[in-house]
């Protein structure tokens, strides 16, 4: 970071962090990865097969990105996540069932009330 003029030069990958051993385990990260609000980035030895990021690289299939360029990228990128999916009901069913039109109360007074119509 460039504090002069208040932006990122060229990334470290925060070097300084990384091997700081007065800072707490789960600190030693790049800034980027410890403040990703949504969990997306991941650091860690991908060298090392029992490292938690080559589990996870492992688990979710990840790529290089372009590798046809022959650069030999470090990083890798995981395809997304498995969306959470809500069941799938339907909130009028319960009204639309026969069982609607044997109702007391409000709702069997309003059943008689619309069938007059």
């Amino acid at each position: 970071m460039d504090q002069a003029a208040g932006v990122m030069k060229k990334c470290t990958l925060c070097v300084d962090r990384i091997y700081n051993e007065n800072l707490p385990e789960v600190d030693r990260v790049p800034s980027c990865v410890r403040t990703c609000p949504s969990g997306a980035r991941h650091f860690g030895d991908l060298g090392d097969e029992n490292s938690e990021v080559s589990k996870l690289v492992l688990a979710r299939g990840g790529i290089d990105l372009m590798p046809e360029l022959g650069t030999k990228p470090i990083n890798k990128y995981l395809p997304p996540r498995p969306k959470d999916v809500a069941p799938k009901f339907d909130i009028l069913a319960p009204y639309l069932e026969p069982v609607a039109k044997t109702q007391k109360g409000f709702l069997g007074w309003l059943d008689k009330a619309l069938e007059k119509i």
